[in-house]
């Protein structure tokens, strides 16, 4: 075989393995550095987490509209990676579903009139919920959130770990559908 005919064929494989890679950051998985301590004790800041993206909406490179391919897979209290609505990306858990009636009272979170059991948060000290309603100017696309109500078709209710420092549903509203960019599925370095 020619040195020409061998360069050609490490190059197709140079090539075929760089597009498998773009193929698999683009649409399956992304891993991304955890900024700040709203999560502790679960992640904290500088944790490497693996974000797997499949069915998950996904900005398509033609246009700006969001391209969702299946069904989203995903429960209560998993991790879940999204988007603020100003590009920047956020890590809670996931607390409630579509459907689901939440309620704020004495310290604690009500799904469908029962509270939660919430060993994962750093503290188990009752604290206040600052549940507050969204300015629908300033976040048109959240929905608003009150201490009580029915969480919509398409909205998520989505919550830190580490409550009193948590920027989360309690200040910006349900979070859409839309705006979910993925599923926590392995932490990579705590």
């Amino acid at each position: 075989m020619s040195l020409s005919l061998r360069i050609a064929k490490y190059g197709l494989y140079i090539l075929l393995f760089s597009l498998t890679l773009v193929f698999l950051r683009l649409f399956l998985f992304q891993i991304i550095l955890v900024k700040g301590n709203s999560m502790l004790p679960t992640l904290k800041d500088g944790s490497v987490i693996l974000v797997y993206k499949r069915n998950f909406p996904q900005k398509s490179i033609l246009s700006e509209k969001f391209l969702t391919f299946g069904q989203l897979d995903i429960r209560r209290f998993d991790l879940v990676l999204f988007d603020t609505g100003e590009g920047k990306l956020l890590v809670k858990r996931l607390i409630g579903l579509p459907g689901d009636f939440y309620a704020f009272k004495s310290g604690s979170i009500l799904i469908d009139n029962k509270p939660l059991i919430e060993n994962y948060t750093l503290s188990s000290e009752s604290i206040p919920f600052k549940s507050s309603p969204v300015d629908g100017s300033s976040s048109p696309f959240f929905y608003n959130l009150s201490n009580e109500g029915r969480i919509p078709p398409g909205y998520y209710l989505l919550l830190g770990d580490n409550r009193r420092i948590s920027y989360d549903s309690r200040d910006m509203g349900l979070i859409p559908e839309e705006n979910l960019r993925g599923k926590i599925v392995y932490v990579l370095s705590y």
